[in-house]
C-alpha cells in the first residue's frame, strides 16, 4: 500500500487556472483538465503494473495456479491501459479543433524535444488515417484493434488460436475452482485474450507488453508537461501551502 502513498510535497495554485477568459476559451481549459485526469488514471495503473512486475514469481514460467494468476492479472492491467488509451484518442478526436489553438500550440512548442515528439505521435495516432507503414506502430494497433471489449466472436477466435492448431488440441484448458473470488480464476479466458493478441496484432504478448510500457511512459510524460506548461503560461504559478 505504501507505493500508492509516495509523492513529493504538494503545492497550491489559484483554481482559476482552469477557468476561461477573453483570451483562453473555456473549452481549452476543459480539454487540458481532462488531460490531467487521463494522466492520473495512467499513473495509477502504471504503478499497479510496476508493482506487479516486481512481484513476479521466482524461477521459470510454469503451468500452475500462481503463474496463471500472475499472467492473468498482468494481461488485465495491459487491457486497462489500452482502454484508457482509447479514451484518450477519443478525447483528442472530439477536440481536434482545439489542437490549432494558438495558446495550446505555444504550450506544445515550449515542451522539451522528447515530450513534444511524444505528443505529436499521440495526436497523429488519434487523428491520422492508418497506412501500411503505421500498422507496426503499437499506438496505431491500440487504436484499431479492440482487446478490452467483450466481443464474443473475437474472443472465441483468440480461444481457437490459444488451444487449437489444424484441429489438434495444443493444451488443456485450466481453471481454479475456489470457494471465493480470491481463490478462483478462469485461466482459459486469459489465454483467449493472449490468442487474440497473437492473431490480430501478430505479436507475442510479452513483446507487445514491453512496447506498450514504453508508449505509456512517453504519453504520460507528454501529458505531464502539457498540463504543467498550461498552468504556468496562464501565469498561475504554484506556491508552498500556506501554514494553517
Amino acid at each position: 500500500m505504501d507505493i500508492f502513498l509516495k509523492s513529493v510535497p504538494h503545492k497550491e495554485f489559484d483554481p482559476k487556472a482552469f477557468v476561461g477568459d477573453k483570451n483562453i476559451p473555456q473549452a481549452l481549459c476543459n480539454f487540458v483538465l481532462a488531460l490531467a485526469l487521463v494522466y492520473n488514471d495512467f499513473k495509477f495503473y502504471s504503478v499497479n503494473y510496476k508493482d506487479l512486475l516486481d512481484s513476479r514469481p521466482e524461477g521459470k514460467l510454469e503451468r500452475n495456479s500462481i503463474w496463471g494468476e500472475y499472467e492473468g492479472i498482468k494481461l488485465h492491467l495491459v487491457r486497462l491501459h489500452i482502454a484508457f488509451a482509447h479514451e484518450l484518442f477519443k478525447l483528442i478526436q472530439e477536440n481536434r479543433e482545439l489542437l490549432e489553438n494558438a495558446f495550446l500550440k505555444e504550450v506544445v512548442r515550449m515542451l522539451d524535444r522528447r515530450a513534444r515528439e511524444s505528443w505529436k505521435t499521440l495526436v497523429e495516432a488519434a487523428l491520422m488515417e492508418e497506412t501500411a507503414a503505421r500498422r507496426s506502430n503499437p499506438l496505431f494497433m491500440i487504436r484499431n484493434k479492440i482487446i478490452f471489449h467483450y466481443d464474443t466472436k473475437e474472443l472465441f477466435s483468440g480461444y481457437q488460436t490459444g488451444f487449437f492448431k489444424e484441429q489438434k488440441v495444443l493444451q488443456d484448458a485450466c481453471l481454479s475452482e475456489g470457494s471465493n473470488l480470491e481463490d478462483s480464476r478462469f485461466y482459459f479466458a486469459d489465454l483467449a485474450v493472449e490468442g487474440y493478441l497473437k492473431k490480430k496484432l501478430g505479436l507475442d504478448a510479452d513483446i507487445f507488453f514491453s512496447s506498450l510500457g514504453e508508449i505509456i511512459r512517453d504519453i504520460n510524460m507528454a501529458l505531464h508537461h502539457i498540463v504543467i506548461g498550461f498552468i504556468q503560461r496562464r501565469n498561475f504559478a504554484w506556491r508552498i501551502p500556506r501554514s494553517k
